[in-house]
């Protein structure tokens, strides 16, 4: 698939030495690389294989690691873990799921790392959690809104970005021994101009805030406004969860964790329906709770993801009058 091309040619690219060559511009280079570096080094071993047989090994992986997503967290939901053939034959047939494997896509690694945070905030192990949220660095858009709604509402913030701040250090150098240090400087401007093409990716794909807004006023008001809008929307999305969260003073609770996820899907800046992906730990965590007794509180902190999620999946649909919409507007 034309996704697994971009993580191919990186891997190509950092085995004969050429790291720098991910981020320079090229009509060879159908499909760019624009994740963190130290990713690439992932996809070195596959670039020794043929592209037929370096994809087929990539989408038996990603099935490998949803199911692993799965295992890792039965022993966090006993409900859940009382049908575990449902809770594994669900997340397999979730489309976004299905999406990123036969796509070739690495929103699994993402939602691995999110799982392995979540295991040890869980556990209390604070700055742990911290060093596996650095590791999905290599889509800042899904990380950064999850370490801002941890830190805000974490009882040990200070704890948390320790194992973040040491971990990205560690992954920094491991991206400038890929790539070199030209290389990561040409990485950040990339992005810039990568983010500044409109060409370069649908933005009414996106099953977003930023997504919709484009959908519905993109027509109407200037590109500058349209940011403007969505940062705010945005800003007061993770001000709202926050709100909500704190409001509790409880400790970390799995609750907690969907809510951040579903809204980290719903403001993150770049995103397409395979990463919806991440919708795996709000469901799996809203089964578990389903039949509790709990207080109002704890039921409000069960159906605000609840809500998010059925706004993240509707987003990712085309119904008759988006198509409609996207038409008048050409």
């Amino acid at each position: 698939s034309t996704d697994f091309l971009a993580f191919y040619t990186a891997g190509q690219f950092v085995s004969q030495g050429n790291g720098i060559g991910l981020f320079t511009r090229s009509p060879f280079v159908s499909a760019p690389f624009t994740h963190a570096p130290y990713e690439a080094l992932l996809f070195v071993p596959l670039a020794h294989f043929s592209y037929p047989v370096a994809a087929w090994v990539w989408c038996v992986l990603n099935i490998i690691i949803a199911n692993l997503c799965v295992f890792l967290l039965l022993p966090c939901f006993p409900r859940v873990s009382k049908r575990p053939e449902l809770a594994f034959l669900a997340v397999g047939m979730f489309l976004p799921v299905l999406i990123a494997e036969f796509n070739g896509q690495d929103s699994l690694l993402t939602l691995l790392m999110l799982v392995l945070c979540f295991k040890a905030l869980s556990s209390h192990k604070t700055a742990l959690a911290g060093c596996a949220l650095a590791c999905a660095c290599f889509k800042p858009p899904l990380a950064i809104p999850m370490l801002l709604l941890i830190v805000a509402t974490s009882k040990r913030p200070w704890v948390f970005l320790r194992g973040f701040i040491a971990t990205s250090c560690i992954l920094l150098l491991i991206s400038a021994k890929a790539v070199g240090w030209g290389g990561l400087v040409q990485y950040f401007r990339f992005l810039r101009s990568y983010a500044a093409g409109p060409d370069q990716y649908h933005v009414y794909d996106m099953p977003n805030l930023r997504g919709f807004i484009t959908w519905l006023f993109a027509s109407h008001i200037g590109e500058t406004i349209l940011q403007d809008a969505l940062a705010t929307l945005s800003f007061f999305a993770l001000i709202l969860v926050i709100w909500i969260v704190r409001r509790e003073d409880l400790e970390f609770q799995s609750q907690h964790y969907a809510l951040f996820v579903t809204a980290t899907i719903l403001v993150a800046f770049h995103e397409y329906s395979y990463d919806l992906v991440l919708l795996v730990l709000p469901i799996l965590i809203i089964w578990n709770s389903a039949s509790s007794q709990s207080s109002r509180g704890n039921r409000c902190m069960r159906q605000a993801p609840l809500v998010l999620i059925i706004c993240s999946v509707a987003a990712s649909l085309k119904p008759p009058i988006l198509s409609w919409r996207v038409a008048s507007t050409s």
